[in-house]
């Protein structure tokens, strides 16, 4: 991506110095006693993990992959554990519970950085499964309350992972103290998350995502804060460390892709907002215009004069034209309003008598349809009827609109030719009516055989 190297490195560089000014200058404070603030870093944090946990889960219910669904549990568990360490700020020291929220959250941490690294190790091709979202549901909800157990049965005292009298305002220079479990957790994280940077950003070259750079970019700086968590007492709740603002501003990171993922979803929504409209058109001027413009010219190329009733016809069919291109210019195609017995009629009786058909229109007033599809389902009839005299040779077409269960059924039956339903269609017309189906929520279904009519059934749902 663009400037993605200047903000790698500028990502180390910032980490590094960072945790240099404050190993090798004493003067500088590495920890200060702001229990609201602490509490506001882990709320906003969790804020953000929870927005990105949706953006991720988002992401897999479109793509079922693997790396989603990881990062999916990645970033609830960081929220979960912000969420808890956001309720240490108000809790005494001498608190039971304080004790368990701490290792919790440390446990708690290592669990979500193994899956967000390995959500960095893994390949777009790997997909997901029912089944294997099942298993994963079963083992994630075993893990918990694995995780709940080993955190009651540790040292629940605060004591235990870190002396109380070790003030963080005393440690000028490092000092690796605390409990050797929690001492080994902070490398594990320190690891974890040093894997997430390699493997996003290698990802990044390969698969040109965004998102991923932006996450290794991120957890870069969040290796580090986990290097200053390990060389500085950080097991205080009321204090805010450099390692909490160098994590803030991993999440800053984290919040710049997300951002970016939004931008570009919404980018292809209304590109796809462009193509439907396009098809829309087509469909259209296919149903509309290009069907009274087909007529004309088909009458016009005859070589016999046409007579008066057909010069009527020919007359009406340019009105009709005319009428449909401005229709399709202005992009304002709504007979929703008129009455849909009289739409489906109109439309099939003007196609069916310049072949002099006849055409029956029954329609049941308590067919559960909604007053916006009613446009659709008059071009449908349309579309079928053109088919059935022109292609059929149908002397007769019957329109039927009914109530099906909860929802409603369009037949057009005409006793045509028929055709191979096997055969693949040549024209546009059957994908048509299946597109407009499809806009409605339903289905088309079409039953016929040579020699034996056609019926286009429509399968609409209940509102």
């Amino acid at each position: 991506m663009r400037h993605g190297r200047a903000v790698v490195v500028g990502s180390v560089v910032l980490g590094a110095t960072f945790t240099l000014v404050v190993t090798l200058a004493p003067v500088v404070r590495l920890a200060y006693a702001n229990v609201r603030l602490h509490v506001a870093l882990n709320t906003g944090e969790a804020l953000v993990a929870s927005l990105l946990a949706y953006l991720s889960i988002g992401r897999f219910g479109e793509l079922r992959r693997l790396r989603d669904l990881l990062l999916s549990a990645a970033f609830v568990t960081f929220a979960v554990v912000n969420l808890m360490l956001s309720a240490t700020g108000t809790a005494s020291s001498d608190d039971f519970a304080l004790g368990f929220v701490i290792w919790a959250s440390v446990f708690g941490r290592v669990v979500a950085a193994g899956a967000f690294a390995a959500a960095a190790l893994v390949g777009p091709d790997r997909l997901v499964t029912a089944r294997v979202l099942r298993v994963w549901t079963a083992v994630a909800i075993a893990l918990a309350a694995g995780l709940a157990a080993l955190a009651m049965v540790a040292e629940l005292n605060l004591a235990e992972i870190l002396d109380p009298e070790l003030s963080p305002e005393a440690a000028g220079r490092p000092r690796i103290v605390g409990h050797p479990l929690a001492l080994a957790l902070q490398v594990a994280l320190l690891g974890l998350f040093a894997t997430a940077a390699i493997g996003f950003l290698r990802r990044t070259t390969v698969e040109r995502d965004e998102l991923l750079f932006w996450f290794g970019a991120g957890a870069i700086l969040r290796a580090f804060a986990q290097l200053n968590y390990f060389l500085f007492p950080s097991l205080y709740s009321e204090w805010v460390y450099t390692g909490d603002l160098l994590r803030l501003g991993s999440y800053v990171f984290f919040v710049i892709g997300g951002a970016r993922e939004l931008r570009g979803f919404w980018r292809v929504q209304t590109e796809v907002a462009v193509l439907g409209e396009r098809q829309r058109l087509a469909r259209e001027i296919h149903d509309g215009l290009s069907q009274e413009l087909s007529f004309l010219q088909s009458q016009l190329a005859s070589s016999h004069p046409p007579g008066p009733e057909m010069a009527v016809h020919l007359r009406d069919a340019a009105t009709r034209a005319l009428t449909e291109s401005r229709r399709v210019v202005a992009a304002l195609v709504d007979v929703a309003g008129a009455d849909l017995a009289w739409s489906l009629r109109a439309e099939a009786e003007d196609v069916a008598r310049r072949s002099r058909a006849t055409v029956g229109v029954e329609v049941d007033p308590d067919a559960p349809v909604r007053a916006d599809s009613h446009a659709e389902l008059a071009r449908i009839v349309r579309e079928a009827t053109t088919n059935a005299v022109r292609h059929g040779g149908a002397r007769e077409v019957q329109v039927r609109l009914e109530r099906a269960g909860d929802g409603a059924r369009l037949l057009i039956s005409d006793d045509g030719s028929g055709f191979d339903p096997t055969t693949p269609p040549t024209g546009f017309g059957l994908r048509s009516m299946a597109d407009r189906a499809a806009l409605l929520g339903g289905e088309i279904r079409i039953h016929t055989a040579p020699g034996a009519g056609t019926v286009i059934e429509v399968v609409l749902p209940g509102q």
